[in-house]
């Protein structure tokens, strides 16, 4: 993202305006990164992936109510929530 802000900008400045959306609406994602599961250093592009795909929806679960909310909080659709929690084997009823 940094690097995209320093090659897209138009300024020899990034202000906050220039940040995408999602962080002005999750300022904790900026100072939060999923922690590698234990033991397990992804060892392919998918692997990494799917390792923080399921932070997030973990992170997902602890914080909404519904799937509805957690899609909207994810910034994705309720189907494709519903898809990676089955994928994931992720419960969305124990937060």
């Amino acid at each position: 993202m940094i690097e995209r802000l320093v090659i897209t900008s138009e300024t020899r400045a990034i202000y906050p305006e220039y940040l995408p959306f999602f962080i002005h609406q999750h300022p904790e994602a900026i100072a939060t990164h999923p922690p590698l599961e234990k033991g397990s250093e992804p060892s392919t592009l998918k692997e990494a992936i799917e390792q923080v795909e399921r932070h997030w929806l973990l992170r997902a679960v602890k914080q909404c109510k519904t799937t509805y909310e957690m899609a909207d909080y994810l910034g994705i659709s309720q189907p494709t929530v519903v898809r990676k929690l089955k994928k994931y084997g992720v419960d969305s009823k124990t937060n």
